[in-house]
């Protein structure tokens, strides 16, 4: 299913005033007596007078669809099928502005090379390019507790105002889908696991700041997980948290494959080596993973053993990005044999900006450009030459 058209289709109802009942989850599909269910490029290209014929209308309910919400709220109110593309380059400008805020701590705490790599490579990469401006994917929630983490690294003495921001960064994201929430949650820790390694005068407190921050993103998702077990059992909170344990949790993870409809079958019987393989070697995105974390270890390494560098924050980073990767893809191992399409975005939240970062490190730090001319200034004659300094 394009799981844009959850929130996209819904909208083009709102403009074409046609009821629907979306008072429990926000995400929704409309389809024919058949049985066929209508993306968004269908309604707009060929029947956007929605009216002219019956479809019935079905909840998602995999999450509580916050997003789903927002977008036909703005819909309802500016009434123009236009308002699809509007709230996507809303969606894609709220991205962009937090991958600069994000950049801007990095440069605060750790320089202008980290925070250019992390730049380049979350505002070139197709994944952050295809994910920022969907509807669905909402991409800009998971940036926050990113941004929140580096706050905490940044201004120490607002730590204590920062930590109610992670509930709600949370709760936030939650709502509009439990997608990646692993790697989402140790990413917003990243920076604070790494400063706890490397300062050791400064553990107390760090390890204070990283219970904190991190109960109150658990307790976000705890808070909405209960919230939506609630809706799933109508009132009955066990019913519902039963539902929702199977339901959400075990079908993307390491459910029983007898329990679920046989298209599950494969992806709950794969090994998490099976699915390791396919993101590290054997699809063509997976050998560039396997590239980048070989560039990076290799960077680090040779800084290390050749040039005597300091290299623990560097090699910190990418141990810390990989394992927040990586868990997403083992713990979700059914989602992540499936969506095999989608879920090596959880490579580009931090893990490959490290390892971009680490190379380019490792060949700028010991390059020196000099410029050499028989006068003062730049002639026909001058000759740049290239360096290798230690």
């Amino acid at each position: 299913m394009d799981s844009e058209s959850l929130v996209s289709v819904p909208m083009l109802a709102e403009v074409n005033d046609k009821e629907f009942d979306n008072s429990q989850y926000g995400l929704g599909s409309f389809s024919a007596e058949v049985g066929e269910t209508f993306y968004y490029n269908y309604f707009k290209e060929n029947d956007i007078e929605m009216n002219r014929h019956e479809y019935t209308y079905g909840s998602y309910i995999s999450q509580f669809g916050l997003q789903g919400y927002f977008c036909c709220f703005i819909a309802r109110v500016i009434k123009s099928s236009g308002t699809v593309g509007v709230m996507r380059a809303v969606f894609c400008l709220l991205t962009v502005f937090l991958t600069f805020l994000i950049a801007a701590g990095i440069k605060k705490r750790y320089g202008l090379l980290p925070a250019v790599c992390s730049w380049i490579v979350l505002i070139y990469s197709h994944w952050v390019y295809d994910f920022a401006p969907n509807l669905y994917w909402a991409m800009f929630t998971w940036l926050v507790p990113i941004m929140l983490g580096l706050m905490c690294v940044n201004h120490e003495d607002k730590r204590k105002y920062i930590y109610p921001l992670f509930f709600i960064a949370m709760v936030v994201k939650c709502l509009c889908g439990y997608e990646y929430i692993s790697t989402i949650m140790l990413s917003g820790e990243a920076f604070l696991i790494a400063e706890w390694l490397i300062k050791k005068e400064k553990r107390r407190q760090l390890t204070y700041c990283i219970i904190i921050s991190g109960l109150c993103m658990l307790m976000g998702f705890i808070a909405v997980m209960l919230f939506q077990s609630y809706r799933y059992g109508e009132g009955d909170l066990i019913k519902g948290f039963k539902f929702f344990k199977y339901y959400l949790v075990e079908r993307r993870t390491f459910g029983n494959y007898a329990e679920y409809e046989p298209v599950y079958a494969d992806s709950l019987n794969a090994s998490v080596w099976a699915v390791l393989k396919k993101y590290f070697w054997s699809l063509p995105d997976g050998k560039k993973i396997t590239m980048l974390l070989a560039a990076g270890v290799l960077s680090v390494l040779i800084q290390k053993v050749f040039f005597r560098k300091d290299v623990r924050i560097k090699a910190t980073f990418v141990v810390i990005q990989l394992i927040s990767a990586l868990s997403w893809i083992v713990l979700a191992k059914s989602h992540s044999f499936i969506h095999v399409h989608i879920n090596f975005i959880v490579f580009y939240i931090g893990f490959a900006q490290v390892c971009v970062y680490c190379a380019a490190d490792a060949v700028l730090s010991h390059i020196r450009v000099c410029v050499e001319n028989d006068g003062n200034d730049m002639s026909n004659k001058s000759k740049i030459r290239f360096s290798l300094v230690k």
